[in-house]
């Protein structure tokens, strides 16, 4: 079982994962732990990998209901939120978030003097980012189910839309980082995934390109 999103949406604390019993083999940490006298889990984190899988003891083979989404009987339930308790325990101690939407808001606000507006009531975490003379939109930034995207991951991510040229928005586009604007022009506005896989740096460069171009607007 892979839990991506979390090594996609917070760092890793090395010295924590250390301490907890992690060791490390390469750019890997790896971890096992027994659950019961008869399975054990073992973890598996990356810079982009974060594997579970459960074992039985007396073949090293998978326990192949933990992988079944349509197994509920009571003992696999009972695995599969140890499991999931270990998951929350090793995610709340051994990372840290990347906050990249308090960055940007951060960014924004030195470079340009936005301050984000928030003017959905459906939607409380949305927000415009508007040009200082003309309040033009050069930026929204949301927080949308994965799915949205055509990703198919359970939860929700934050994203920007930004403006920029048709040919550089479509240059842009890999479907990993860039997507299609989402509930935008997506002709001008791309969307960008904040998450671990791309540099904040990056980020600002397209935050200036997009303002730049709606200041620039007559």
């Amino acid at each position: 079982m892979n839990r991506n999103e979390i090594v996609e949406q917070y760092i890793i604390n090395e010295e924590n994962l250390l301490k907890y019993g992690f060791q490390k083999l390469d750019k890997h940490y790896i971890y096992q732990k027994n659950i019961n006298e008869e399975l054990y889990m073992t973890f598996i984190i990356g810079k982009k990998q974060f594997e579970v899988n459960v074992y039985e003891m007396i073949d090293n083979e998978k326990y192949l209901p933990f992988y079944r989404k349509e197994a509920n009987g009571s003992y696999v339930s009972e695995i599969k939120e140890k499991v999931k308790q270990e998951i929350d325990f090793i995610k709340n101690n051994c990372f840290q978030s990347i906050d990249l939407r308090g960055q940007v808001l951060d960014y924004v606000k030195q470079a340009y003097e936005t301050v984000p507006e928030y003017s959905w009531e459906s939607t409380p975490s949305a927000c415009s980012l508007k040009t200082n003379l003309k309040h033009k939109w050069y930026g929204i930034m949301m927080n949308i189910p994965y799915k949205t995207l055509g990703i198919e991951k359970e939860g929700t991510v934050d994203i920007i839309n930004l403006k920029n040229e048709p040919s550089k928005v479509q240059e842009l586009i890999d479907y990993q980082n860039y997507f299609p604007a989402y509930h935008m022009n997506k002709k001008y506005w791309i969307t960008i995934v904040l998450n671990n896989n791309i540099d904040m740096k990056e980020i600002k460069k397209r935050i200036e390109e997009s303002y730049n171009i709606v200041d620039n607007l007559k």
